[in-house]
């Protein structure tokens, strides 16, 4: 996975993608992107991160129906 530079270093996409979307900045954070590649990488990350926080919101929900 690509990498980008951040205020303290260096980010993986889906790492800045987590945290823009922790801090509700994702527009902002996708409209930095004057590269279209990397507009696409950053909105796949985000896509990702999503999902993944989605699902494993999900399973608790599952795991808590049947305690």
């Amino acid at each position: 996975m690509e990498h980008i530079y951040g205020d303290d270093g260096f980010y993986t996409f889906k790492d800045a993608a987590a945290e823009a979307i922790a801090e509700g900045r994702v527009d902002e954070w996708l409209d930095s992107f004057d590269n279209y590649d990397d507009y696409e990488e950053a909105s796949r990350a985000v896509d990702e991160v999503n999902d993944e926080w989605y699902n494993d919101a999900h399973m608790e929900d599952l795991q808590d129906q049947y305690k």
